[in-house]
């Protein structure tokens, strides 16, 4: 069934009742030579997927898409699209918010309301000789309900907004955003979207945990490299500049 919604020019969506994930499916779709803007949505997941492995629990209310991208540059570089991404995710509800001052971002994909967790991001990507050959961007947003005991607290649109949000809408108003902040990540580099994380960036100048594969560290979020690292001011040994981990807080509600 096709939307009343129009997207972006050089997108295209492709909507399922269940997959087992929608970035599989983008992936099975990349390998087999599918143009970049397709968008991949299902009503829910059988086996969604989370970052390092974790499970995206996936039941039908909520809002799962990928979206197929073909960048020209390094992985590296790429990897700066969950920025983008999360940014995307940000303005795609922040008008539907009682209080939009509330949304806010969690180094290095997740977006929150408050202290809880609304969205995450996961990034794929098929890597060619030098650059990659695809990359598919994976979106889950709680719309009409939450999971429950999970690692990071989890809240959901609809107990945020008071009224029930059209999945549907949600969906073309992200990929617009996504496409303005990826034009102006390809136009003007990335700093115009660090300023704009930062500005709504969770625990900025306060003590964090950063959790890595194999220990934790603690410090002050004193704000993002170049590349979009974290930049970290450890006691007793100054700053320290991390490439990848989860970073959880003191005091959580």
């Amino acid at each position: 069934m096709s939307l009343s919604f129009e997207m972006p020019p050089g997108y295209r969506l492709e909507k399922f009742d269940n997959l087992d994930s929608t970035n599989e499916e983008a992936k099975r779709r990349a390998q087999t030579g599918a143009a970049a803007g397709l968008i991949i949505s299902a009503q829910s997941q059988s086996a969604g997927k989370g970052r390092q492995g974790r499970t995206w629990i996936s039941p039908s209310g909520g809002l799962y898409f990928s979206i197929l991208l073909r960048p020209t540059c390094p992985a590296a570089k790429a990897a700066q699209l969950s920025f983008v991404s999360a940014l995307a995710v940000g303005e795609g509800i922040a008008t539907s918010l009682r209080v939009p001052e509330r949304l806010c971002f969690k180094w290095p994909n997740d977006v929150l309301i408050g202290t809880r967790k609304v969205a995450g991001i996961l990034l794929e990507s098929g890597s060619g000789s030098k650059i990659l050959e695809w990359l598919v961007v994976g979106i889950g947003i709680n719309i009409e309900s939450h999971p429950e005991n999970m690692n990071y607290p989890a809240t959901c649109l609809i107990h945020e907004t008071g009224t029930a949000c059209d999945p549907a809408q949600v969906l073309v108003n992200v990929v617009h955003a996504f496409d303005k902040w990826c034009r102006i990540w390809e136009g003007e580099g990335f700093e115009p979207l660090r300023v704009a994380w930062l500005d709504r960036a969770r625990g900025l100048k306060t003590e964090i945990e950063v959790r890595l594969f194999e220990h934790s560290i603690r410090g002050v979020f004193q704000g993002l490299a170049p590349d979009g690292a974290l930049r970290l001011e450890v006691p007793g040994e100054g700053e320290r500049i991390i490439p990848a981990g989860d970073v959880y807080f003191p005091v959580q509600s």
